[in-house]
């Protein structure tokens, strides 16, 4: 199967979006003096609501096309673990390194960190040692509830889905879940599935659908959509809630849809270089805190003013040594990695995930 060059120019998107929102704390933390990064820019933070939608997407496409990584639950999770853990295992020994070097600048401001939970990804009250994995406990959850759905033919999967959604719905209307609840449970009834289910429907219409009679300039004003992203966050952003993941999985299925069908339909160019930030999109999301964090001390002690150029400067250079050595990362570790463990347990050429 074909790299999917729009779903990799989205990836890089939703990476980098986080990327700058992090920026943001890291700039007021180390910089002194005015800031220029605003707080408006704080809907960046939905990069992680774009990334459950892609994966979505992306798990029912390689199911709807055949892929082999797709075919059986074992295959498939083997494939999944092969995709999320070495690379994850990766950054979590780096920053357990920093963790017991220097205590004090790792997580310092979110509580207690649960090393044995971080280590495996398991839902958990407590903060996860690699801040940004929280998200992957979700990805993780929903690879398993995929898995089991892929047993049954097309019908019973869109059926499943549908089921799926209308009980996140109903636990979520019906019941009173306070934050203090079991990890596990918060996992099954938290709203952020119902993104992952809006991107597998995305893929069920493109492949069902006769989407050659849309227009292109209807693809674009789809794509456009993400420019509601702003305003929409100020007006939805209120709590995890059921609503909030219609809004921003609507809207980004809606846009990932529209850029798909562009590039499939309509040969929509994206440039090579995109494309290679949305392959290391990974290790980007994974690193950056790192990355970050190591520039602003750096930042801290040498800057002798604090003006614009000043902080320009310093987050160009963040920015730059994020995709340093996210690229070195990918190449070295990530992708062999990676590589190693699907020609092991089992191979699907040209797997775009």
């Amino acid at each position: 199967m074909k790299k999917l060059n729009a779903i990799q120019a989205l990836r890089a998107l939703a990476a980098f979006g986080v990327v700058v929102f992090h920026l943001i704390s890291v700039e007021n933390k180390y910089a002194g003096g005015d800031v220029i990064l605003s707080d408006k820019l704080n809907f960046l933070m939905l990069g992680v609501d774009l990334f459950f939608v892609i994966s979505g997407f992306i798990m029912m496409t390689l199911w709807l096309r055949g892929n082999r990584s797709a075919k059986d639950s074992f295959t498939f999770l083997v494939h999944r673990a092969a995709r999320i853990y070495p690379t994850y295992w990766f950054y979590f020994c780096i920053t357990l390194m920093v963790y017991l070097l220097m205590p004090g600048t790792v997580n310092t401001t979110h509580g207690n960190v649960g090393i044995l939970n971080s280590f495996f990804l398991l839902p958990s009250h407590k903060t996860p040692l690699v801040l940004v994995a929280w998200s992957l406990v979700y990805e993780l959850f929903f690879y398993l509830v995929f898995a089991v759905l892929l047993n049954f033919n097309k019908k019973v999967m869109v059926a499943g889905l549908i089921c799926w959604a209308s009980l996140l719905i109903g636990s979520n209307l019906l019941l009173n879940l306070g934050s203090d609840i079991n990890p596990y449970l918060e996992l099954v009834t938290n709203p952020y599935s119902l993104e992952f289910i809006l991107g597998a429907f995305s893929a069920v219409a493109v492949h069902k659908l006769n989407t050659r009679l849309v227009h292109r300039w209807v693809l674009w004003l789809m794509l456009a959509g993400l420019l509601l992203i702003p305003g929409a966050y100020g007006a939805f952003n209120d709590g995890n809630t059921v609503l909030r993941a219609f809004v921003f999985g609507g809207l980004f299925s809606v846009a990932l849809t529209g850029l798909y069908l562009l590039e499939e339909n309509y040969n929509l160019k994206i440039s090579g270089k995109v494309v290679f930030l949305g392959d290391i999109s990974y290790s980007v999301y994974l690193s950056h805190l790192l990355v970050l964090g190591a520039i602003g001390r750096i930042w801290s002690h040498f800057s002798l003013v604090s003006n614009f150029w000043d902080h320009i400067i310093a987050i160009t250079l963040m920015v730059v040594s994020v995709i340093l050595f996210s690229s070195l990362a990918y190449k070295f570790f990530e992708r062999p990695s990676y590589q190693y463990l699907i020609r092991k347990f089992g191979s699907a050429k040209n797997n775009v995930v």
